[in-house]
C-alpha cells in the first residue's frame, strides 16, 4: 500500500464547472477521468460532488467549501479534481486545502494530471502548485479581459446581448457579401415601427418631469 493511503481509500470527487452554460470541461468528462484514476490508484468514491461555481475568489465558493468541509468531517481523505485549476484559481483556497495536506487530513489528487500533494510529498511539489495556482490565475484573467473588449466590440458594433431589445429597437440580420440575410448574426437598430419609438420617448419625457409608474 502507497504510503499516501495510510490505511484509508475513501475519496470525493469534486466536479467543478463556471457556469450553467460552460461546454468545455463537462461535468460527465471530469467525472469519468476521475472515476478511471480512482480505480487504478485504489481510490474508492464515496461521492460525487457537482459544484457550479467560479474558481477566480474564495468569498464566493460557497459550495465548494462545504464539500471540502464536509469530506474533512467524514474522514474521507482523498479529495479528487480533474485538473488543477477545478480546484482553485485564487491563492486563499490553495492556501486552506494545503494546509489541510500538511495536517494529514486530505490529499489531494489531480486526475488528468495523474499527480497528487499529500503531507509526504516534496516541498517542490508544494512549490509546482503555488505556480500552477499563479498560472490558473493570471489565464482566468486573460480570459476576462478578452470576453470584456469583445463585448464592447459588439456593443460598439450594434450587437445586443440578448434575444428581446428594448422597446424603440429591434434585431437586423447580418448579410453576406451578396446582400443575402445570413442565418446567424444580428445587430441592434431602430424599430421600423415609428409608433413604438415615440412611446419611448414619451416615456424618456415623463421620467425626465420626476413622474414614475408609481
Amino acid at each position: 500500500m502507497e504510503a499516501w493511503m495510510s490505511g484509508n481509500n475513501a475519496g470525493i470527487a469534486i466536479v467543478r464547472v463556471s457556469s450553467h452554460m460552460q461546454k468545455d470541461n463537462s461535468p460527465e468528462v471530469q467525472a469519468e477521468v476521475i472515476r478511471n484514476y480512482a480505480q487504478s490508484v485504489g481510490i474508492r468514491i464515496i461521492r460525487v460532488e457537482k459544484i457550479i461555481e467560479s474558481a477566480k475568489e474564495a468569498l464566493s465558493r460557497v459550495k465548494f467549501n462545504d464539500a471540502l468541509q464536509g469530506a474533512v468531517k467524514d474522514k474521507i481523505r482523498h479529495v479528487l479534481f480533474y485538473m488543477t485549476d477545478r480546484e482553485c484559481r485564487n491563492y486563499t483556497d490553495l492556501e486552506n486545502n494545503v494546509r489541510l495536506v500538511k495536517q494529514d487530513k486530505i490529499v489531494l489528487h489531480y486526475a488528468r494530471e495523474r499527480k497528487l500533494l499529500w503531507k509526504g510529498s516534496a516541498h517542490s511539489d508544494f512549490l509546482m502548485r503555488e505556480f500552477q495556482t499563479l498560472q490558473d490565475k493570471q489565464v482566468s484573467a486573460i480570459i476576462s479581459i478578452k470576453v470584456n473588449d469583445a463585448q464592447i466590440r459588439k456593443a460598439q458594433s450594434g450587437w445586443y446581448p440578448g434575444n428581446h431589445p428594448p422597446m424603440g429597437y429591434a434585431h437586423q440580420k447580418l448579410k453576406d457579401e451578396n446582400g443575402r440575410e445570413k442565418k446567424r448574426g444580428s445587430i441592434i437598430v431602430a424599430d421600423s415601427n415609428e409608433r413604438r419609438i415615440q412611446q419611448v420617448i414619451r416615456e424618456f419625457e415623463l421620467r425626465a418631469q420626476g413622474l414614475s409608474y408609481g
